[in-house]
């Protein structure tokens, strides 16, 4: 026999249920291979001195629990693999309730994990730190496959409720993937677009048209904020121009807009998401400024919105659907411990120019 066994006479466990254990604790362990024959009922009775009976006896309750197979004539094999018995579920925390990122992330994360057979649960954390905490701490003790999060995206979040539940599921041998949002030094991968970069190609499309004088409007709710505003600034220093004026969304916004334009000379404005550039573009036409003659606009995101706005708005794009697809693929590949390299330049920043934009009015 190609591995050892060890009866124990005086034992009280039956000495079938001895050899049972024993050849099941070898295929557990990988030392008997999936598809590997087993030695014959005649090498067991002569190398451990064991009755026939109690061989057979062994041999049946294996096939019975699934961990050989007998073949008539060709003898037993082992028909249970370890890799086929790790959890095929991933669990998927997402803000759902903002429908127009969930619906591609869904899509995109379903389709990797569908072609590799993967099931897996999606769970609304109402892009709450709270809501995320209590769903992973549910998670951990079910014990998936592995989990992909995304973070609240609020700036008020500390993400230390984060932090310390995926300590727990590192514990418990759970991987994980945060995806779309940047978090540095936090434990495991983490996978995002790049915000910062994202600012900095709004600033330099407007640049390039000529423009001088800009807003922009913003959520400093939102974690994104901040690196959208501070790489749109950069440029602007870069170039030797002033930093934008910030227009927030609370008081008269319109009358914030209007005044920008009128009297601080803006001639093109930033919006945090296509959904805030949405409601400039409506503050602008209701003062009477037109779009893009009196006033360029660039949103973010480049949702469904952009292309149904009048004009259609010039848009940074966020990948959405490509970076569900690497944040399931780098999952997939921790699972299974097999390599995956992320797509070079996959998330370089560009920027879809509709009707939105155009050179200021000397």
């Amino acid at each position: 026999m190609n591995f050892a066994v060890f009866i124990d006479r005086g034992g009280a466990m039956p000495l079938y249920s001895q050899l049972e254990e024993a050849i099941k604790q070898e295929i557990i362990s990988g030392r008997l291979a999936f598809g590997e024959k087993l030695p014959s009922e005649n090498e067991f009775v002569r190398e451990l001195g064991l009755s026939r009976m109690t061989v057979r006896s062994a041999l049946s309750d294996l096939e019975n629990d699934g961990f050989v197979r007998k073949l008539h004539g060709k003898g037993s094999f082992v028909c249970y693999s370890a890799e086929e018995q790790i959890p095929k579920r991933v669990d998927v925390l997402l803000d759902v309730t903002y429908a127009y990122f969930s619906t591609h992330y869904i899509k995109s994360i379903s389709e990797v994990l569908s072609k590799h057979n993967y099931q897996f649960v999606i769970h609304d954390t109402r892009d709450d730190e709270g809501e995320i905490g209590v769903i992973l701490e549910q998670i951990a003790a079910g014990g998936p496959a592995g989990v992909i999060i995304q973070p609240s995206h609020r700036a008020s979040s500390s993400d230390d409720i984060l932090r310390k539940s995926a300590v727990k599921l590192m514990q418990r041998g759970i991987p994980y993937v945060i995806f779309d949002r940047d978090l540095p030094d936090f434990p495991g991968e983490c996978i995002s677009f790049d915000d910062y970069g994202g600012g900095r190609k709004a600033a330099e499309y407007l640049v390039s048209l000529g423009h001088r004088r800009f807003a922009m409007a913003v959520c400093p709710e939102f974690s994104e904020n901040m690196p959208r505003r501070d790489g749109f600034t950069a440029v602007l220093t870069e170039n030797g121009l002033e930093p934008p004026i910030e227009l927030t969304l609370d008081g008269d916004f319109t009358s914030k807009i209007n005044d920008s334009v009128r009297k601080d000379g803006v001639t093109a404005i930033f919006a945090y998401n296509d959904e805030v550039a949405l409601g400039v573009c409506r503050a602008l036409t209701s003062s009477g400024l037109s779009i893009p003659r009196d006033v360029s606009v660039v949103g973010y995101d480049d949702t469904v919105f952009a292309k149904a706005a009048n004009p259609p708005l010039t848009s940074v794009i966020h990948p959405k659907e490509l970076l569900g697809r690497v944040a399931a693929e780098k999952l997939l590949s921790i699972i299974t411990k097999n390599h995956y390299e992320i797509p070079e330049n996959a998330f370089e920043p560009s920027i879809s120019i509709r009707e939105s934009c155009a050179r200021p009015r000397k």
